[in-house]
Parts: C-alpha cells; sequence; structure tokens
C-alpha cells in the first residue's frame, strides 16, 4: 500500500529499503527513483548511523547528495508507540550517561521518567539488553552494561571483519558502475576535507563524507543480511567508524597524518573493488579499521582529552 501524501503521481512505483533508521529501530524508505527517496519517521529520528540523529529538521536532513529527500510532513502519521518511546527513551538515557554503568534499571523508572505504561517498558528493556546496552541479571532485572578496554577494542576488530567481508563481496559479485562513481565522488571530497585540515581543525565534514563512504561500500555488497548483521553490531556506540574521530585534542597536523593514511585506505579498497580483488580489499578493509583503533588509543591515553559528545557520554566512566 502506498503511503499517503499530498505530492501526487510520484509515489506510484516503490521498492522497500533498510538503508535508515530511528535510532536501532528501521523505518520505511520508500525509493521512488534514482535521485529522490522518501522517509517516514517522526522528526528528529532520523539518521544513517543507528546512534546518530543527524538534525532536528527534515528540511536540512544531510542524505546523500545524489538523493533528494522529500518532507516526512506530507504524511499522516500517527504518533510513535509506546514502545518505541520506550525503546528510544531508553537507549537515549544509557547513551547520554544519565544511566550510569552498573546502575539497576526498573520497569518503574522507565514508567516515571518516559510516560511509559509496564508493558511497553519491559519491552524496551529486553529489545536494549539484546543490544548490548544492558546486561540481565541472574535474579531477574537489568543493570546498564560495563566495558572494559578491551571490550571497545574487539568491538572496532568485529567490525573491520564484517567490513572486509563486505569489500569482498563487492569485488567478488561486481560494483555497479553507479556505486562506483558515487564512491569516487566521495573519495575526491574527503580528499579535499582533509587537505583542508592544515586551515581548520573542524571535521565535521570528514564525518559525515567517512559515514557514507562506509554505508556506500556496504551497500555495495548487496547482502542484506550481512547489512543487518554490522548494523546491529554498530548500535553499540563505540563500533561505528566515526565513533572516536571528532574527540580527542591530538595536535592537527597528527590528526591529518592519520586521516591521510586512512583516506589512501579508502582509495586502496575502492580499487580493489573495481579490480574485483577479493582478498585484497578484505584485508584493506580490516587493516582500515585500525584507524579507529589509533584514535581510541589517544582517547584512553589521557593527553588530548576533552568532554564526549552525547552520542558516546556514557563511555566516560571507562576512558577515565
Amino acid at each position: 500500500m502506498s503511503p499517503r501524501c499530498d505530492i501526487p503521481s510520484v509515489f506510484d512505483e516503490h521498492v522497500m529499503s533498510p538503508d535508515y533508521f530511528v535510532m536501532s529501530h528501521r523505518f520505511n524508505v520508500y525509493t521512488v527513483d534514482s535521485n529522490c527517496i522518501l522517509i517516514r519517521a517522526q522528526p528528529g529520528q532520523i539518521s544513517r548511523n543507528p546512534l546518530n540523529c543527524v538534525c532536528n529538521d527534515l528540511d536540512t536532513f544531510q542524505s546523500p547528495p545524489y538523493f533528494k529527500l522529500l518532507c516526512v510532513n506530507h504524511f499522516e502519521e500517527s504518533p510513535p508507540s509506546q514502545t518505541l518511546r520506550a525503546v528510544l527513551g531508553l537507549r537515549r538515557l544509557i547513551i547520554e550517561g544519565d544511566l550510569a554503568a552498573g546502575e539497576r534499571v526498573l520497569e518503574q523508572t522507565l514508567v516515571d521518567r518516559l510516560g511509559v505504561s509496564r508493558t511497553p517498558a519491559r519491552t524496551a528493556l529486553s529489545r536494549v539488553c539484546e543490544e548490548g546496552l544492558l546486561e540481565q541479571l541472574p535474579s531477574g532485572g537489568y543493570t546498564v552494561a560495563t566495558f572494559s578496554e578491551s571490550d571497545l577494542f574487539d568491538a572496532i576488530a568485529i567490525r573491520g571483519t564484517l567490513e572486509g567481508m563486505a569489500a569482498r563481496l563487492a569485488a567478488e559479485r561486481g560494483c555497479p558502475d553507479t556505486t562506483l562513481k558515487a564512491l569516487k565522488r566521495c573519495l575526491s571530497e574527503l580528499d579535499h576535507v582533509v587537505e583542508g585540515l592544515r586551515d581548520s581543525p573542524d571535521l565535521t565534514d570528514y564525518v559525515r563524507l567517512n559515514d557514507e563512504l562506509h554505508d556506500l561500500l556496504l551497500g555495495a555488497a548487496a547482502s542484506p543480511m550481512l547489512r543487518r548483521t554490522l548494523e546491529r553490531h554498530m548500535a553499540l556506540p563505540f563500533a561505528a567508524p566515526n565513533a572516536f574521530v571528532n574527540i580527542t585534542r591530538a595536535d592537527t597536523s597528527e590528526v591529518q597524518a592519520i586521516l591521510i593514511v586512512s583516506q589512501d585506505q579508502h582509495r586502496c579498497i575502492v580499487e580493489a573493488i573495481e579490480m574485483r580483488e577479493g582478498h585484497r580489499a578484505q584485508a584493506l578493509a580490516m587493516e582500515h579499521s585500525l584507524s579507529a583503533w589509533k584514535f581510541l588509543r589517544r582517547i584512553i591515553s589521557g593527553n588530548h582529552r576533552q568532554p564526549l559528545p552525547p552520542s558516546i557520554k556514557f563511555l566516560e566512566a571507562y576512558l577515565r
């Protein structure tokens, strides 16, 4: 059934796509044509990364530049369910550090703080536990999960393994010309951003383009199963490609040096995919994940600290 909207004759044909998320919960994306997508969601909940809401105004949503986003306000949407509100609210409380590591989380806590009834609160606890942000006690109940330094590094390594598989599949199955063009455009824009770091330490554009590039590489694998697995893993905030890029005060030249190497790895991965060299693409992608390790080591060293952003603020206790 087509979505109801007041834009006539545009949505006669549509294809479901799982590429965009409301936090950890998939919402409907209707691909109208090669230049246009339509998203059904609530304002402020849209993200290409399961953890990061990129804006509060759909009119300024940072979708890939080759897409045009049609505003969700054209839809007649019912309010989000209590269960969805409970899940999103609980994840926000943990991620922003309002619920501390090891703290017990009760159904009544969610009822009081999120304004939901007990059944949605109970469902939210179970779902967020499955994501890894809560731990279930043997005696019943839940506590906020704790993570060791090795957990953080392992999460990065697992992402590298999955992205390596994606790169290999993309090479072996053949990457469409349109995707290769998009990857090369993204590489060119990243080159410009990295070069500009000499004049400005702002990494906002790098984070956006790096996220887009990784998403394109994952899409090139043409494996919905792999996409679901990787995005489920990245429900852990510190597992995402950009988790630690923008939260260190290392010398600008040092950051630029890391990103130059990272960008060279990006280019080699794309080249290997284009040349249909699957094992080389896989090895390069796995090696590339070590860039995140380098940023994480600088954060843990304590030499270049600054407050963590809301998206991973709950790690503050582990990084002191």
